[in-house]
């Protein structure tokens, strides 16, 4: 089976729900727009899929437009990034495997559920650069360097970085 068939249908099957919680699609990420930050849910592929099989996991990104190099919001260059199973207890990378379609819509289910109960929460506490500011204050920073989240932390509190 070809990946993008099985990566679009996980995405068919992520977008309901997502779209509940003001989430909108484009390719295989997922944005919305809260206070000053834009919030990202992005499905990606692994490097070596092949017609034999496919595997996935999925971004959750905080982007922030007044701190951004690029005008369109992305996982790449987000201030906040983590995988979905980073948000868990395990605390561990997750990919799931989808050679078929069977396997892709047990894929989807499981990451629907683990969206709603990790990373929709995870990100309701990032709502603003304020939350943001907060927590790299305490030294946490995922996605970013120390020196990098330092330099975004002054330039949203007006001082040269």
């Amino acid at each position: 089976m070809i990946p993008s068939e099985i990566r679009n249908r996980i995405r068919e099957s992520l977008a309901p729900p997502l779209l509940d919680h003001g989430f909108h699609g484009r390719s295989s990420t997922f944005s919305r727009e809260v206070g000053d930050v834009v919030h990202l849910i992005q499905l990606q592929p692994a490097d070596d899929n092949s017609p034999a099989g496919a595997r996935f996991t999925v971004n959750v990104a905080v982007w922030v437009p007044k701190l951004a190099s690029t005008p369109t919001a992305s996982v790449a260059d987000a201030h906040w990034t983590v995988r979905l199973g980073q948000l868990d207890p395990d605390n561990t990378i997750q990919w799931w495997q989808a050679d078929d379609f069977d396997m892709a819509d047990a894929a989807a289910r499981d990451m629907v559920l683990r969206i709603q109960a990790d990373a929709i929460p995870a990100l309701e506490r990032l709502g603003s650069t304020r939350d943001l500011l907060a927590l790299w204050k305490t030294g946490s920073s995922p996605g970013l360097t120390r020196l990098q989240a330092d330099r975004f932390r002054q330039r949203l509190e007006g001082r040269r970085g």
